[in-house]
């Protein structure tokens, strides 16, 4: 084994054009400062292209051997990745075996931890191939060594050799880079993961608190009708013949009334659950908007018969809105339905407006009842909510979550603005196509 820094003489052909050279047999050969070039240029273009490690590694040596031939003829690199563990990228190269590699015996380990190149040969024959070996350096340190099969009657001047260990150090250069990127990645992966686990445990939550709420809502909102129901049925079997045609009325409609409302709100649980399972389908079609809101308004004013007036107005006239009919009376259904609900006597009106703007239908539900309470409103949309000020309106809180549902549906948008004591505004803007 010798050092590179031995005084190995030998003769250029000339100062100017040949900056590296190396001597082969007798025979002096040098290169050009255009293969220099072409040797710094296309190990820069290679690393800058290369994707991983390997791929600059096996990139740097095909280079060195292109340019270079026939006096490089095959090179390989050891990399050292923490602590112990050493990888092997070649080409045309397989001295020393893997077998042979072995941490703090090897001339490998002898170049990485004394940074200084060296002359290996390897076969005590004659006429064997000899290696120079450099470190491959950056800013960390040593991050492997480089290994260059050269020809027994070959030999690197100073101003090649000086060349090949730049190279090597941009290989370092190359390998510190790639492996912080690596590092990086690995990070933003991480944290990746661990922002999902910290939405699915959200999630989680989220679910374990709608089912309490569904659970609290179902022992409670239910066991009123059904109470009711019950003790209606029971007076009614009991003291039919006695009880006056006025009271037997009365129970029935106690029973109709009671069935109904735990109709809705099961209705409403049926609706919410589609949408959150996806399974509800967004089919619109061409529909007369100003039509059908009329005939929603009519419908419904019919069902509450003369306890309240609803009051329907409309500037503009759609007649081929692309809607989803079903989804559009969910919407308005339901924004009727709890401002009646929530609007008690004396002003029993309610009012919906449908205005044309560009593109866009803009629908408004007015009352004037016991509106929403400041802290209320920041969750007025999630399932199973209900303001603080209810009472004992019976109710599920899924409504305006269905109507919310049905709105981006549509890609449009539900607002509200609301004053405790004097009423609630919704605005809903659905565009028409």
């Amino acid at each position: 084994m010798m050092n590179h820094d031995d005084n190995r003489k030998g003769e250029r052909t000339d100062s100017g054009e040949h900056m590296g050279s190396f001597k082969r047999g007798d025979m002096i050969v040098g290169l050009s400062v255009g293969q220099q070039l072409l040797l710094h240029n296309g190990v820069t273009h290679n690393l800058a292209q290369a994707r991983t490690e390997r791929d600059g590694c096996l990139a740097v040596i095909r280079v060195l051997c292109d340019v270079c031939a026939p006096v490089i003829t095959g090179g390989a690199m050891w990399l050292v990745d923490g602590a112990h563990e050493i990888r092997t990228f070649g080409e045309s190269m397989t001295w020393p075996p893997d077998h042979e590699v072995h941490v703090g015996t090897s001339a490998l380990n002898h170049v990485a931890n004394s940074d200084n190149a060296e002359w290996v040969v390897p076969d005590a024959l004659p006429g064997a191939n000899r290696h120079y070996l450099t470190p491959i350096r950056n800013w960390l340190g040593t991050a492997g060594v480089l290994a260059l099969t050269v020809p027994s009657e070959c030999e690197f001047d100073q101003a090649l050799t000086q060349l090949i260990n730049s190279l090597a150090w941009q290989l370092g250069i190359f390998i510190e880079h790639h492996r912080f990127a690596s590092m990086a990645d690995e990070l933003a992966k991480a944290r990746q993961l661990e922002n999902e686990v910290r939405m699915a445990l959200g999630r989680e939550r989220e679910q374990n608190d709608m089912k309490n709420r569904f659970i609290s809502l179902v022992s409670h909102e239910f066991r009123t009708p059904l109470s009711i129901i019950q003790s209606s049925s029971e007076l009614l079997e009991r003291y039919y013949d006695r009880l006056s045609g006025e009271k037997r009325l009365r129970y029935f409609e106690q029973i109709r009334t009671s069935t109904m409302n735990m109709a809705d709100m099961l209705q409403d649980i049926l609706v919410l659950g589609r949408y959150d399972s996806g399974k509800t389908r967004f089919d619109p079609h061409p529909i007369d908007l100003t039509q059908y809101c009329r005939q929603c308004v009519e419908q419904i004013q019919q069902a509450a018969e003369s306890r309240f007036q609803l009051v329907f107005e409309h500037r503009g006239v759609c007649e081929n809105a692309h809607m989803d009919d079903k989804l559009l009376w969910q919407i308005i259904n339901n924004l009727l339905s709890n401002a009646m609900k929530y609007s008690p006597q004396p002003d029993p009106t309610i009012e919906m407006m449908l205005d044309i703007e560009g593109d866009h239908a803009l629908l408004r539900f007015v009352d004037h009842g016991i509106g929403i309470p400041h802290e209320d409103q920041v969750r007025l949309f999630e399932p199973f909510h209900r303001g603080s000020n209810v009472g004992a309106v019976p109710g599920t809180g899924l409504g305006l979550s269905i109507v919310q549902r049905a709105v981006h549906e549509h890609h449009g948008e539900v607002q509200f603005n609301s004053i405790v004591g004097k009423g609630t505004t919704f605005t809903v803007s659905l565009p028409l196509r």
